[in-house]
């Protein structure tokens, strides 16, 4: 069985990929259900990952009208991307106490094919090493890198960084 972080993830790269290749218009409409068929998962991931997007600027939301792409410039993406990337690092942080050094070891592996993934401009590799690297973190301690995780989103939040309360 995957997790549901696991499933959060795969949409949330699934989304960015799509958008960052244009296949999402400004103001497109990102339906739950197309989205959960695409990626093989239930609503429930889908909607942990499109409330990420929100937070992280990549879409907005907009009561009875549900969630939209928005209209980025490659300086927002790297921007909102680099943001996720900083949310995930204090998460990771946050959990290191509590995780071995065999898995730390696994996420600095993980976290390093991500980084040649990004430089090649390999997004199916780097969504590979994405989802290796929380699986690595949650499978040691799902308690330690979830709660991780959302602290860090919540002072994200709190420090203006966006998403819905």
């Amino acid at each position: 069985m995957v997790a549901t972080g696991d499933k959060t993830e795969r949409v949330y790269e699934h989304v960015v990929a799509r958008h960052l290749r244009g296949e999402y218009a400004p103001g497109d409409k990102l339906v739950i259900a197309r989205l959960a068929e695409a990626t093989g998962v239930s609503a429930v991931p889908v909607r942990e990952a499109l409330r990420r997007l929100e937070a992280d600027g990549i879409v907005e939301y907009t009561h009875q009208r549900g969630f939209r792409a928005r209209s980025l410039d490659p300086d927002e993406v790297v921007e909102a991307l680099e943001a996720h990337g900083a949310i995930e690092a204090v998460a990771v942080a946050l959990a290191v106490p509590r995780l071995g050094p065999e898995v730390v070891v696994g996420l600095r592996e993980a976290n390093a094919l991500m980084r040649t993934a990004v430089a090649d401009g390999d997004e199916a590799g780097f969504a590979e090493a994405s989802l290796a690297f929380h699986r690595r973190g949650r499978r040691a301690d799902a308690r330690a890198f979830g709660a991780g995780a959302r602290g860090a989103r919540r002072g994200h939040r709190r420090a203006g960084g966006g998403g819905r309360p």
